[in-house]
């Protein structure tokens, strides 16, 4: 037989976060909501992969995709396809420029080719990713 005493029952009251009492001001602050979790459980064991077409991630871009153009410039979209993705590395005279497959870095810069009308451009991936005018298309 144990010594030990039974568990005391919990508390029935409900518990207060420090979000709760900030919510009831009608404003949270940053160090109650800094620490939220980034993702939703669904109930599966497998990740949700979310797709945002307007700013697309690195891993999105290779060669062979697709964007569309959305200026202002422009009646209607214009598609265009990367055709050569292109990283700088070094520095003053060790600058070397590679063809890769993938973007690898926000600096990469990322050559566009439209068939209709033909014209071909050059931007960085940095631009690419963060500019509403280029979409990324499926």
């Amino acid at each position: 037989m144990s010594n030990r005493a039974a568990p005391k029952p919990l508390d029935a009251a409900p518990v207060t976060t420090q979000l709760d009492r900030s919510k009831q001001d009608g404003y949270a602050k940053l160090s109650d909501v800094y620490n939220l979790p980034l993702a939703v459980y669904t109930g599966t064991a497998e990740p949700i992969a979310i797709k945002d077409p307007i700013y697309p991630r690195k891993t999105e871009v290779h060669r062979g995709s697709r964007f569309s153009f959305h200026g202002h410039t422009v009646e209607e979209p214009l598609m265009y396809t990367v055709e050569n993705i292109i990283t700088v590395t070094g520095k003053g005279r060790n600058r070397v420029r590679s063809s890769i497959d993938d973007v690898r870095m926000l600096d990469d810069i990322v050559e566009l080719r439209c068939e209709k009308p033909f014209r071909k451009t050059s931007i960085t991936f940095r631009w690419l990713s963060v500019s509403a005018a280029w979409r990324l298309e499926e």
